[in-house]
């Protein structure tokens, strides 16, 4: 119900921002994601080094404030080593992540820009 309720506000920024926008900016994105998965227990865990690859969209709400979002591919892969309780374990998952983030611009010549937003 909260996710109901936060998507609200954001699905009305986002068709504010593609109204009143005078210019949208695309682009794609990708890296390297390090991941490993944690857990309670005292085995070894090791993680394994998988890419990650998405696009990005930036519609501009005014001169210094605008909509990011950025949504990636991304996995997750982890192995747990064997021990005397229990047999090794591979995990490994995929997911798509979408954070939706608020830019704001600061300076003229130089421009750095705060974000901040769910993922």
């Amino acid at each position: 119900m909260k996710s109901k309720i936060f998507l609200i506000p954001v699905l009305f920024i986002l068709c504010t921002a593609v109204s009143l926008s005078a210019q949208t900016k695309l682009g794609i994105t990708g890296g390297l994601n390090f991941s490993t998965f944690k857990g309670s227990d005292d085995g070894s865990t090791s993680g394994k080094t998988v890419m990650g690859f998405g696009g990005a969209a930036n519609f501009n709400i005014n001169k210094n404030l605008s909509l990011q979002l950025e949504p990636m591919y991304l996995q997750k892969h982890a192995v747990r080593e064997q021990t005397t309780e229990s047999p090794q374990i591979e995990m490994e998952t995929s997911f798509l992540e979408c954070p939706v983030l608020i830019k704001h611009v600061f300076g003229e010549n130089v421009q750095p820009y705060i974000l901040a937003g769910p993922a």
